[in-house]
């Protein structure tokens, strides 16, 4: 994460398929990506980072 100068909140569920985290957001696929806007709500949930950037891209919200 450092490398890469990640800067949103990146959370890992050990063991992957019985964690807490993955019950309480209801996530089946590894990865699984959500985009939240400024009030903390969820305004998309993907598998693929690139439809996250799409979105991203797109949106004025996120500009």
């Amino acid at each position: 994460m450092k490398e890469r100068q990640a800067n949103w909140i990146q959370l890992a569920d050990f063991p992957f398929d019985r964690g807490e985290i993955m019950k309480a957001y209801k996530i089946s696929e590894f990865p699984t990506y959500f985009l939240v806007d400024q009030n903390g709500i969820v305004v998309a949930r993907e598998n693929n980072f690139r439809d996250i950037e799409k979105i991203v891209t797109e949106t004025k919200a996120f500009r």
